[in-house]
């Protein structure tokens, strides 16, 4: 009997031993969730996270649990869901803005606080006066602005407008994105934004426009926010410098 306990014991202790640890858990809440489950993938074999997708009605209200969360959503925001983001960076998690995250859906008529809060614009006038476009269909290439970064670092980049960087065909660019001052509902300020990634696009009438807005982090209360522009198919997903990227922010830790 006590040789039988001592075995049993000793197995579970074994068991227990041989068990892997829990992985740090990652949300990300979309309304397109085919391209998402490209980035589930690339979260658990790259960046060692343990992905669940959701879409903002399922969004749940503590977002505490989790690493990281990434927004994938080309609407507008629930008030749930667009609180409950704001609610995560700002008490010290890791927020994860991908494409279409900041279109024009979310202007402040329909999300009153999620341009303010990112410091973002996208203005109302004409195109040529300033105002936001955004394109489909296009060449785009995406140049490093801070290689030695720690979101950027290890990517193995392609000459893209005479710097490092890669290029994205048949993709979607966002222009005249204005970007300023975040701050949190409350009013107060968020941080620094650090710019990571240009994007460099020729219309088809020869007017070439550089722009430095398709990717950066900026801190905001105790957390921090990620903005990667790229995303307008799973193939971007895919791309090895851009999959190598957003493994990256979704392992830094700040």
């Amino acid at each position: 009997m006590v040789a039988a306990a001592l075995i049993l014991a000793a197995t579970t202790l074994l068991c227990c031993a041989a068990a892997p640890p829990e992985r740090p858990r990652a949300l990300i809440v979309a309304d397109e969730i085919p391209a998402m489950r490209v980035v589930g993938d690339l979260l658990r074999g790259d960046a060692g996270l343990e992905p669940q997708i959701v879409t903002q009605a399922e969004t749940p209200a503590d977002l505490a649990p989790y690493a990281c969360v990434a927004v994938y959503i080309h609407g507008r925001l629930e008030t749930r869901a667009e609180e409950a983001f704001i609610r995560y960076a700002d008490g010290g998690g890791k927020l994860i803005v991908l494409h279409h995250s900041i279109s024009s859906a979310k202007r402040a008529n329909t999300n009153p606080h999620w341009f303010h809060f990112l410091g973002v614009e996208v203005p109302s006038q004409p195109f040529e006066q300033g105002g936001y476009r955004w394109i489909e269909g296009v060449t785009m290439d995406i140049r490093a602005l801070a290689p030695k970064h720690p979101i950027l670092r290890g990517v193995k980049w392609e000459q893209a407008d005479g710097g490092q960087g890669f290029r994205l065909e048949e993709t979607e660019v966002y222009l005249n994105h204005a970007l300023g001052q975040g701050r949190l509902p409350s009013g107060e300020p968020c941080g620094k934004r650090t710019l990571l990634l240009g994007l460099t696009y020729t219309a088809d009438d020869g007017r070439t426009y550089r722009q430095e807005t398709a990717g950066w982090t900026m801190p905001t209360g105790k957390g921090h926010v990620v903005y990667l522009m790229p995303g307008h198919t799973d193939r971007e997903f895919r791309h090895p410098a851009y999959a190598r990227i957003l493994a990256n922010a979704a392992r830094w830790k700040p």
